[in-house]
C-alpha cells in the first residue's frame, strides 16, 4: 500500500522480464479496478518507467514515473509526466472523440476504424469554433 497526503493505493504488481522483447515489463492491479503495465529502462542511478494504464472510471492514463534508490531500505517514486485520456464512441457514427490531460479543447475525432492505422487523418476542434484535420501518426517503438 501506497500512503501519499489523502492517497492510498493498494493491489499488485508482477514485475518481469516480457518474453516478446526481453525487457523488463510490470503489470499492475489496482484493488479499485484500475489496471496498467510499464516498460522499464535503466538510466543512471534510476529506473524509468513508460506506463499506460485504465483508471476504475475508465478513462486512460499514460505517464513516465521514475524510481531512485535513496538506501537499501528506501527509494522514491516521482511522476514527471502524466496525461490522462478522456472520451467517447458514438455508436451510430463510430467515431471517437476525446481530450487529453483533463482540458476541454482541444477535442480530437476520428473514426474508430482509422485509428488502427499507423498514419490516419483526424479532426482537432479547437475550442473558439475552429476545426483542423491533422495527421496522427503512429512512431515506432524507441530501440532498446
Amino acid at each position: 500500500m501506497i500512503k501519499e497526503k489523502n492517497l492510498a493505493l493498494s493491489g499488485n504488481q508482477v514485475i518481469g522480464v516480457d518474453p516478446a522483447t526481453g525487457l523488463l515489463h510490470s503489470w499492475t492491479f489496482e484493488s479499485d479496478g484500475g489496471v496498467g503495465e510499464a516498460d522499464w529502462s535503466r538510466d543512471g542511478d534510476h529506473w524509468v518507467l513508460d506506463a499506460d494504464g485504465t483508471l476504475a472510471d475508465g478513462r486512460s492514463l499514460t505517464e513516465t514515473n521514475v524510481l531512485r534508490r535513496v538506501n537499501e531500505d528506501t527509494f522514491t517514486w516521482q511522476s514527471v509526466e502524466v496525461e490522462s485520456i478522456s472520451g467517447s464512441v458514438d455508436k451510430a457514427t463510430q467515431r471517437a472523440a476525446w481530450t487529453i490531460g483533463g482540458h476541454q479543447a482541444p477535442v480530437y475525432e476520428a473514426g474508430i476504424g482509422n485509428l488502427t492505422k499507423d498514419e490516419t487523418p483526424i479532426l482537432v476542434h479547437l475550442g473558439d469554433g475552429q476545426s483542423r484535420q491533422v495527421a496522427l501518426i503512429r512512431l515506432p517503438q524507441p530501440a532498446p
